[in-house]
Protein backbone atom coordinates (compact mmCIF):
# COMPACT_ATOMS: atom_id res chain seq x y z
CA UNK A 1 0.00 0.00 0.00
CA UNK A 2 1.56 3.44 -1.22
CA UNK A 3 2.20 6.29 1.50
CA UNK A 4 -0.83 8.49 -0.16
CA UNK A 5 -3.13 5.55 -0.57
CA UNK A 6 -2.18 4.68 3.26
CA UNK A 7 -3.24 8.17 4.42
CA UNK A 8 -6.76 7.77 2.49
CA UNK A 9 -7.85 4.58 4.07
CA UNK A 10 -6.59 6.16 7.65
CA UNK A 11 -8.86 9.39 6.91
CA UNK A 12 -11.35 6.67 5.28
CA UNK A 13 -11.71 4.80 9.07
CA UNK A 14 -11.35 7.86 11.08
CA UNK A 15 -14.04 8.86 9.32
CA UNK A 16 -15.93 5.60 10.28
CA UNK A 17 -15.23 5.77 13.60
CA UNK A 18 -16.92 8.98 13.99
CA UNK A 19 -20.17 7.63 12.32
CA UNK A 20 -19.94 4.02 13.70
CA UNK A 21 -22.78 3.41 15.91
CA UNK A 22 -22.52 -0.71 16.57
CA UNK A 23 -19.71 -1.32 19.19
CA UNK A 24 -18.40 -4.56 17.09
CA UNK A 25 -18.39 -2.43 13.96
CA UNK A 26 -16.22 0.40 15.94
CA UNK A 27 -14.00 -1.96 17.27
CA UNK A 28 -12.73 -3.44 13.66
CA UNK A 29 -12.50 -0.11 12.84
CA UNK A 30 -10.04 0.54 15.55
CA UNK A 31 -8.09 -2.40 15.00
CA UNK A 32 -7.87 -1.61 11.33
CA UNK A 33 -6.84 2.46 12.59
CA UNK A 34 -4.29 0.73 14.59
CA UNK A 35 -2.63 -1.16 12.12
CA UNK A 36 -2.31 1.49 9.53
CA UNK A 37 -1.00 3.76 12.55
CA UNK A 38 2.00 0.47 12.49
CA UNK A 39 0.86 -1.29 15.31
CA UNK A 40 1.32 -4.95 14.90
CA UNK A 41 -1.15 -7.37 15.95
CA UNK A 42 0.44 -8.41 19.13
CA UNK A 43 -0.18 -4.29 20.44
CA UNK A 44 -3.48 -4.15 18.83
CA UNK A 45 -4.81 -7.45 20.91
CA UNK A 46 -3.44 -5.32 23.38
CA UNK A 47 -5.26 -2.17 23.37
CA UNK A 48 -8.25 -3.47 22.39
CA UNK A 49 -8.72 -6.71 24.81
CA UNK A 50 -8.70 -9.21 22.30
CA UNK A 51 -6.64 -12.41 21.29
CA UNK A 52 -4.09 -11.70 18.85
CA UNK A 53 -5.80 -14.49 16.79
CA UNK A 54 -9.30 -12.30 16.98
CA UNK A 55 -7.41 -8.98 15.32
CA UNK A 56 -5.78 -11.42 12.74
CA UNK A 57 -8.96 -12.83 11.39
CA UNK A 58 -10.44 -8.92 11.15
CA UNK A 59 -7.77 -8.74 8.04
CA UNK A 60 -8.64 -12.26 7.24
CA UNK A 61 -9.21 -14.96 4.10
CA UNK A 62 -6.84 -11.79 1.66
CA UNK A 63 -5.07 -9.87 4.43
CA UNK A 64 -5.90 -6.63 3.29
CA UNK A 65 -8.68 -4.02 3.39
CA UNK A 66 -10.11 -3.97 -0.32
CA UNK A 67 -13.67 -4.57 1.48
CA UNK A 68 -12.96 -0.37 2.32
CA UNK A 69 -13.53 0.41 -1.19
CA UNK A 70 -17.00 -0.52 -1.10
CA UNK A 71 -18.22 0.75 1.90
Amino acid sequence: MSMESKTEALQRVEQFLKQEKSRRMFERYQTIRLYLLGHDYSQIATSIGRSEYTVKNIFAPTGSMDWMVCR
